[in-house]
């Protein structure tokens, strides 16, 4: 068991107690290390003194997918501006945190190269030889893979002794101490060896001799010392190829902060520095200053110009691209060489091809066998200059990964020859990792010929022609997907543009975006560099008209960039940029400055503030020409209707105001309404909902109203349209003077108080009856006592950046839900508007019943429950009904008003119940004039008072996370989809099942033609004549192994046999779990299998369509839905079961286990599951099964539950037929259970449901009563479990040595060799152990023991911490 935080704290500070012998052998470790670590050689040609250069770099908790779309380099630019406020300290590598319980004892650190990765590690180490970092290690062994690359098979302790030599006398006396040690391993992406993390291969003893990998992953398996811990760095890209589930946590460097940018400048720039920091800011490398060795390529560059010329002079010479940046740096190695020009092209040849097929094949090591295939001098001094030799090794690299890049772009222009570049151009743009990307840049900024000049004398004499070809390409590689697609199409073309600013060349933007009028990059985040390239696009191209960067998260630094090129825009969009007010600056000047401008979204931002004058002065500019104005969203008080009202006065032009969502109640209001009645006003449409407007307020509305004779739409807050002055709106509305045509929200409200006198499609009426704005504020106290999940709450909170880090962490240190809950409701009484509606979503998904418990109790206290169906009742049945009742009163009023006629009201009474009379007066009202409607509503509110204070449901719609719970023994395949919609059925006989048992076979009598719907299978036959059809479900496996080829299965497969006259059956419609509107593949490529004879044929369905397959004229044997284009990554149709059973019933160590599966939308999976499940005593909970959104195949998915469980694995890879589970482990509790199924590189989950102690309660009476049925006494209330059983999940996790166990079971004949072989074939451990229980739990106690015996035997160390109760 870990030490607490406390313990682990005075061990950090002063260590464990050491014999004499090892304290002095461990201060000759840290005298070696100090040596070795005190200078900085990093692969770089810097060295120093480490304290000199000791910067802090930026690291942030990460999460990686297997997938990567995005070049390292430029996807740790956008994480860089994100992670800012989120890091965390190499002091909190190896401790707890929040989100998870155990101390995390293996530790992965990612990053880019060039980021500080071997600086960091280094730095590591030299903090725990001074004593300022963990020294709960008694011991620190620093390796790269690099230097390991060099052994072959080894043992640990040879390894160790390979590097520290002078530890060989007390080696064995430091391994007996794992928790004391540990091991850092820099380079994993360097490493030549196989590194498999999901290995089953590993070795135990620290003597046993092993490839160099295989320890490696042992010891991070923890079949080697376990209890010691393990730091490993790594690139990002090497992770695609590992298994990173062995660790406990993931942590990516992503540079220097910019004042640590800055520091970095004054050490080389002194006084200088802010002028040249200043200068690299307005260009496009200087995205890269956040990385040491690009900071360093970057002072060296500039300081070499300097020294030739004033910096602060504007002089051609500097670099204004990321190509020229590296031109001249390459430019300066190669002027210190003194080589023959015709020399140093023919090794800038060589090593450029080298480089390039580096890059091409993601090496960036290099020995001499590849220096002598490539035809380089290695004994050249450009080489030396070029490249790094490693101490050790005779290994080489470039000096940095970019220099590599540069080099393999430069070839092309050295040694042209247009048949490789086309195929390198075609090469680098297939690839998907993002490799290519940089190789890009660097050949498109090289097409300028004023970059090309830098390296003048060193260039092929067909460079111009080389230059041209890359133009070409480049001019073609926008298109019409890329301007007008997704947000994915959107980064691409992001990439696009900062090519053409590597190219300089304006001209070819024109001609490239010649047809293009709008531009869109919403929802895609651009940082600073970002702005730049957009700039100098928007600059190249004055004929854009629109622009849109909504959700694009700017600040006025970014909007100053490119207000210079905002001239000719007719259209400018800025939703939801959460921009603060000194952004009003900005947007003032781009205002007087563009009088194109006709319509401006600054929707959901923060403007309000001093600097909204800025804003509206520019309204009065002459040059001013907007005609509509969203500032929605933007909490603007009463006090800018000062600002407001002179805008408007002066604008001639506004006709469209949007003011909805701020606070403009209050006194200055009169301002804002009295400029909206001023001659000079055009406004035809104005916005002001929810705006929080005093009844008061009606009286100055009416007078816009009359006064105002452009105005056509009026939107008011529905909240508000009550009170004694609403009656001069509704006069003003209607007198000769008013021009309105559409006072919105107030049909809307008449409709809103139908549906709750009578709710309609069952729809629920409580929620009609909260806001969520309000609700949180309502409810505070409610919340503190039974707010639930409030850790993952406030993590929401924060990752959404509704709370700041400060604020995250106050609240965190509070001990109990309750305290923290007491100090986020401090917090959220501050929010806007905006922010309160997230909250409250947030809350929601983790509180959801209990949210709908609030609901219904709050709109108990307001109205009676209603009733649907029935008579009229009369008024003295119950107060429950009395509004009911007053449907008839409402039609009586109405009447003598004249507001229904005769005959309308006729046959609104005619209705039988109150529901139907509120829908026919519904279908009435709804084509009547406005004022008519009004003084409907003034009827309905007399006799249903407390109706009228409802509030509009919220603007987010709302869908239900968990839907009514289906009935266990329902097997209907009806199913709806995002995508693929509804199942719908049609006319159907359902077929008559003889058998319910899985397996066994179907029988349909059809004695009349039409079409039949087995509900059991799916499965639908076409008759056209008398038969009988029987089928049965049979397994994939068994007839699909025997057919080379990979294929996807799609549904499942039938074997079918008729009886009667040929071709009586016409069609048949073969179910399918393909989610085909949400496929973005090759449908010719779904086939329907047809095994017959031993054969495989593949036959082109006669139709496909969502949820079947149809096959016409059908030939039968086995059929099923198959996609036969090898495996793929394809969305489905899929579903969540969960199977419950309770341990140690009655005792004291009660525990609960859950079996989770993710699997397709195929009832034959339930019922097998089912029935599987049953006979190891695991029932199924039934819970809204469907997934929210479609799953996709041969994709991991990350299972998670709070309060704290243990999952175990945390991750099921999803197969179409292969069922695999987490185990989900917790002990009894009272209290509510939340799980969840996310994709793992997604944020949202695509399940979740709330398990309940009544689902538990229920589900442990039904296994009660099957144990007792079935006289079985594996799980009886008081009973111990065996050791096996009660240590089930660790051991099925932990147990490393697993074959040599089965050998010992099939010896006594406890395995037969049946199953013997099924458990072998597993491909790890774990799932081998999960194999091996399915045999071990019907055993007996004395075989238990037998297996026992050899668990222990092979895995001494971890039974042995069992039994202890360490883990």
């Amino acid at each position: 068991m870990d030490p607490s935080d406390d313990e682990l704290k005075i061990l950090d500070e002063h260590g464990h107690q050491l014999p004499p012998e090892l304290r002095d052998i461990q201060n000759s470790h840290k005298e070696y290390l100090f040596e070795k670590t005190k200078k900085l050689i990093e692969n770089s040609p810097l060295e120093g003194k480490i304290s000199a250069r000791c910067l802090d770099l930026i690291t942030y908790s990460a999460h990686y997918s297997s997938r990567c779309f995005e070049n390292e380099l430029l996807e740790t630019v956008v994480k860089h501006e994100k992670k800012l406020d989120k890091s965390i300290f190499p002091n909190e590598f190896f401790h707890r945190s929040w989100r998870s319980r155990p101390v995390p004892h293996m530790v992965l650190v990612v990053g880019v190269p060039g980021i500080g990765k071997t600086f960091m590690m280094q730095k590591f180490v030299y903090d725990w030889v001074k004593g300022d970092l963990y020294q709960r290690f008694s011991f620190v062994f620093f390796f790269t893979f690099r230097e390991l690359n060099r052994l072959e098979k080894v043992s640990l302790e040879s390894m160790i002794l390979h590097h520290y030599p002078y530890l060989e006398e007390k080696l064995g006396n430091i391994l007996e101490e794992p928790e004391q040690i540990l091991f850092i391993f820099d380079g994993l992406d360097e490493s030549n060896h196989t590194i498999d993390f999901a290995s089953h291969d590993l070795c135990p003893d620290p003597k046993q001799t092993g490839p160099c990998g295989q320890i490696v992953v042992s010891l991070v398996r923890k079949s080697l010392l376990n209890g010691c811990s393990v730091l490993i760095t790594s690139r990002p890209i090497r992770l695609r190829y590992i298994d990173c589930d062995v660790f406990q946590r993931m942590v990516e460097i992503i540079g220097f902060s910019k004042y640590e940018q800055q520091i970095y400048f004054r050490h080389i720039f002194s006084k200088l520095a802010d002028k040249v920091f200043n200068y690299v800011k307005q260009n496009t490398f200087s995205m890269f200053c956040y990385f040491p060795s690009y900071c360093w390529i970057i002072c060296t560059v500039l300081s070499k110009i300097n020294q030739k010329t004033s910096i602060d002079q504007e002089v051609s010479s500097l670099p204004k691209t990321v190509t020229q940046l590296f031109a001249i740096f390459v430019n300066s190695i190669l002027s210190n060489q003194i080589l023959d020009k015709s020399d140093t092209q023919k090794l800038l040849r060589s090593m450029g091809w080298m480089a390039e097929y580096g890059v091409m094949n993601r090496t960036i090591i290099f020995d001499d066998r590849d220096l002598e295939s490539f035809h380089v001098d290695n004994k050249s001094k450009l080489l030396s200059s070029s490249l790094i030799e490693s101490n050790k090794d005779v290994t080489y690299s470039f000096l940095h990964l970019a220099v590599q890049e540069f080099f393999s772009a430069l070839v092309h222009y050295v040694d042209y020859s247009p048949e490789k570049l086309q195929n390198s151009l075609k090469r680098a743009t297939s690839f998907h990792d993002g490799r290519g990307e940089m190789f890009l840049c660097f050949l498109c900024g090289l097409s300028d010929a004023s970059t090309r000049s830098i390296l003048t004398g060193y260039l092929d004499t067909q460079a111009d022609q080389a230059s041209k070809d890359v133009m070409t390409w480049l001019k073609n590689l926008v298109n019409k997907e890329q301007l007008m697609g997704s947000i994915k199409e959107r980064q691409h073309l992001r990439k696009t543009f900062f090519y053409f600013v590597e190219a300089q060349n304006k001209t070819l933007v024109r001609e490239s975006l010649q047809s293009v009028k709008k531009i869109d990059f919403s929802g895609v985040s651009m940082s600073s560099v970002d702005c730049t390239v957009l700039a100098f696009i928007m600059e190249s191209c004055t004929h854009i008209e629109e622009l849109n960067l909504s959700l694009c998260s700017l600040d006025p630094e970014k909007i100053g960039t490119l207000v210079p090129v905002m001239h000719n825009l007719q259209k400018l969009s800025l939703a939801q940029n959460y921009m603060e007010s000194t952004s009003c600056i900005q947007l003032a000047s781009v205002i007087r400055n563009n009088p194109s401008l006709r319509i401006l979204d600054l929707t959901c931002n923060r403007l309000y503030g001093p600097h909204l004058s800025d804003l509206m002065e520019s309204l009065s500019s002459p040059a001013c020409k907007i005609e509509e104005l969203h500032l929605a969203v933007n909490i603007i008080p009463d006090t800018s209707c000062i600002y407001l009202a002179s805008g408007i006065r002066n604008n001639p032009s506004l006709k469209i105001l949007n003011l909805s969502y701020n606070q403009l109640f209050g006194p200055h209001l009169r301002d804002l309404m009295e400029a909206l009645s001023s001659p000079g006003c055009r406004i035809e449409e104005l916005y002001v909902a929810k705006n929080k407007l005093q009844d008061t307020s009606y009286i100055e509305l009416a007078s816009v109203m009359k006064n105002n004779r452009s105005q056509k739409i009026l939107e008011l807050s529905y909240k508000c349209l009550c009170g004694p002055n609403l009656s001069d709106s509704m006069e003003a509305q209607s007198s000769a003077d008013s021009k309105i045509e559409e006072l919105q929200d107030f049909i809307f409200l008449l409709d809103l108080l139908m549906d709750r006198i009578t709710p309609r499609d069952g729809a629920d009426p409580s929620s009609f009856s909260y806001d969520r704005v309000d609700f949180i504020d309502r409810h505070q106290s409610d919340l503190i006592q039974w707010i639930a999940y409030i850790d993952l709450v406030v993590s929401q909170f924060y990752d959404k950046d509704l709370v700041n880090v400060n604020q995250f962490n106050n609240v965190m240190k509070k001990r109990t839900s309750k305290e923290k809950m007491i100090e986020l409701c401090d917090i959220i009484r501050h929010w806007e508007e905006a922010k309160k509606i997230m909250g409250f979503t947030v809350i929601q998904s983790y509180n959801e019943m209990s949210i709908e418990d609030r609901k219904v109790e709050e709109q108990k206290s307001v109205d009676p429950p209603p009733s649907i169906s029935g008579e009229v009742t009369e008024r003295h049945h119950s107060a429950d009904n009395r509004w009911i009742t007053n449907i008839d009163q409402v039609l009586l009023n109405l009447r003598d008003q004249d507001l229904l006629t005769p005959k309308e009201y006729t046959d609104v009474m005619e209705m039988r119940t109150s529901q139907e009379k509120v829908g026919k007066l519904r279908n009435v009202t709804r084509h009547w004039e406005f004022i008519r409607m009004y003084k409907a509503y003034k009827v309905i509110q007399k006799y249903n008072e407390d109706l009228t204070t409802i509030d509009r449901p919220p603007i987010i719609r709302e869908t239900s996370q968990e839907p009514a719970e289906p009935q266990a023994s329902c097997h209907k395949m009806d199913f709806s989809c995002e995508f693929c919609g509804q199942e719908q059925d049609q006319d159907q006989v359902l077929a008559e099942v003889v058998s319910e048992r899985i397996g066994s076979r179907y029988r349909l009598e059809v004695k009349s033609p039409g079409l039949y719907h087995c509900r059991k299978t799916g499965i639908k036959f076409q008759v056209k004549a008398p038969v009988i059809i029987e089928y049965n479900l049979e397994a994939w496996s068994d007839h699909l192994n025997h057919f080379q080829g990979n294929y996807e299965i799609l549904g499942p497969l039938f074997n079918i046999q008729t009886h009667g006259e040929p071709n009586a059956v016409s069609a048949v419609y073969l179910p399918h779990f393909l989610c085909l509107k949400g496929f973005r593949g090759d449908t010719s490529q779904i086939k329907c299998a047809h095994f017959k004879d031993g054969n495989l044929t593949l036959e082109t369905p006669t139709r496909i369509d969502p949820f079947y397959i149809t096959v016409e004229a059908p030939t039968f044997s086995l059929l099923g839905a198959l996609f036969g284009f090898g495996k793929k990554t394809i969305p489905i149709h899929g579903i969540v079961l969960i199977y419950f059973t309770v341990l140690c019933k009655g005792d004291p160590e009660e525990e609960h286990r859950i079996h989770l599966y993710v699997l397709p939308h195929t009832t034959n999976a339930e019922e097998d599951l089912d029935r599987t499940n049953k006979h190891h005593k695991y029932l199924r909970i039934v819970k809204p099964e469907h997934t929210r959104n479609t799953v996709y195949t041969n994709m991991e998915y990350l299972v998670s539950g709070h309060p704290e469980v243990s999952v175990c694995p945390e991750t099921l890879k999803f197969q179409s037929e292969r069922y695999q589970y987490t185990e989900i482990q917790l002990k009894k509790t009272d209290a509510e259970i939340f799980l969840s199924v996310s994709e793992e590189v997604a944020k949202d989950p695509v399940w979740t449901t709330h398990l309940r102690q009544s689902d538990m309660k229920n589900t442990i009476q039904s296994l009660l009563q099957l144990i007792q049925h079935e006289g079985s006494c594996a799980c009886l209330p008081g009973q111990r479990l065996h050791f096996l059983d009660e240590h089930r999940a660790d051991l099925i996790q932990m147990i490393s040595v697993v074959d040599p166990v089965l050998d010992d079971l099939l010896g006594p004949n406890l395995l037969t060799s049946e199953q013997y072989q099924t458990v072998r074939s597993q491909n790890i451990n774990h799932e081998k152990m999960r194999r091996l229980y399915d045999y071990i739990k019907s055993w007996g106690n004395e075989d238990k023991d037998k297996v026992l015996q050899s668990l222990r035997k092979h895995n001494r160390s971890i039974i042995n911490h069992l039994e202890r109760g360490l883990v």
